[in-house]
């Protein structure tokens, strides 16, 4: 999978200075571009408004964790979805 790119930055780029160098505002970045990201499957939209505090909960304390090549938006899909299931 290609890297996707977030405004002049890549998500791996973006993940990679979160990691390394604690940046908020590439964390900040990353929040705003994948925001909302499971909202499109997502019936219940409370339950999805939930899930994305909780993800990027997830992302700050796993960041470091993410296997290369994972792409963020698919992995904060994912676990917004799981999320979602939970909650629904």
């Amino acid at each position: 999978m290609s890297p996707t790119v977030l405004g002049e930055k890549s998500d791996i780029d973006l993940l990679d200075r979160f990691v390394h160098e604690r940046s908020e505002a590439a964390f900040a970045a990353i929040v705003r571009a994948t925001v909302g990201g499971s909202r499109a499957s997502a019936a219940d939209r409370a339950s999805t408004e939930d899930a994305d505090p909780a993800t990027f909960l997830v992302l700050a304390s796993q960041a470091a964790s993410l296997h290369p090549g994972t792409t963020l938006s698919d992995w904060s899909k994912r676990i917004s979805n799981n999320f979602i299931k939970l909650l629904t």
